[in-house]
């Protein structure tokens, strides 16, 4: 027959719970604690990702505005320089044409002194071959009647 051994069965219980404590306090709470611990140490990794994340976005957003304020102060340069190069050479063509006519003047003066110089020359010239003509005229006019 069945009999039951009540220190076999009181035994057992005690051998039962004493594994039980032992597995508890040994394995399974260090175990969940490992677990515990390493769940932390993964949120607070994801959270630092996604604060880096963040940093990177913020840090693009901001290298983008740099960029577009560059390119704005770069173009405004340029423009400047555009702005500058064009009044100097309206500068230097203002001179050219002022210097060019300034020479057409000292020119068409020269000119105007060369031919009153030349007329003056002229004028002389031919008070001087008239007196040789008619010095000639009439030597060989007095000559020719002797």
């Amino acid at each position: 027959m069945l009999s039951i051994n009540i220190s076999e069965l009181v035994l057992t219980a005690i051998s039962f719970f004493l594994l039980f404590f032992l597995l508890k306090r040994f394995l399974y709470d260090p175990l969940l604690r490992f677990m515990a611990e390493r769940n932390a140490r993964i949120e607070e990794g994801l959270d630092a990702e996604k604060q880096a994340l963040a940093a990177v976005q913020a840090n693009e957003m901001l290298l983008e505005a740099k960029r577009k304020e560059s390119m704005d102060q770069a173009k405004h340069i340029a423009e400047q320089a555009r702005s500058a190069d064009e009044q100097r050479r309206e500068a230097a063509l203002q001179q050219a044409r002022q210097s060019a006519g300034e020479s057409r003047s000292r020119a068409r003066e020269e000119v105007c002194r060369l031919q009153e110089s030349e007329s003056e020359m002229l004028r002389d010239s031919e008070t001087e071959l008239a007196a040789l003509l008619a010095d000639r005229l009439l030597s060989s006019g007095y000559a020719a009647g002797e």
